[in-house]
């Protein structure tokens, strides 16, 4: 059975990585859970750190936790996927047009995180 859970988030009652991570430990000990994929918001230094406390904690061997991440996320009872990696093969994006790309822009002098002209 698969199952995705959604949340809307209220600041007034919790804050809302302090919810995740909660939620993330509650569902990953869950008996009946045996697979766990998570994405959490990989800029949030403290969320990586409370979720990398959490997922250690889970003590079932048995239990397949992914973490989707743009960066290895070391140190944790968890694999890691490369989330960029997945999204530029969804869209057909291959290695050698980033690197054509980046190339063209050294040589141009143009700023890559600007590209909304292109």
């Amino acid at each position: 059975m698969e199952n995705s859970l959604s949340l809307r988030f209220y600041e007034e009652i919790v804050e809302k990585d302090a919810l995740f991570a909660d939620i993330t430990s509650t569902i990953c000990n869950h008996a009946n859970v045996k697979r766990v994929m998570i994405i959490p918001n990989h800029e949030k230094e403290a969320l990586w750190n409370d979720l990398r406390m959490a997922l250690n904690r889970v003590d079932d061997e048995n239990k397949k936790i992914t973490l989707f991440a743009m960066q290895p996320m070391p140190d944790g009872n968890f694999k890691t996927e490369i989330l960029g990696y997945s999204l530029m093969s969804a869209l057909g994006i291959k290695g050698s047009e980033l690197k054509r790309l980046v190339s063209r822009n050294k040589q141009n002098n143009i700023n890559i995180t600007n590209m909304e002209k292109y």
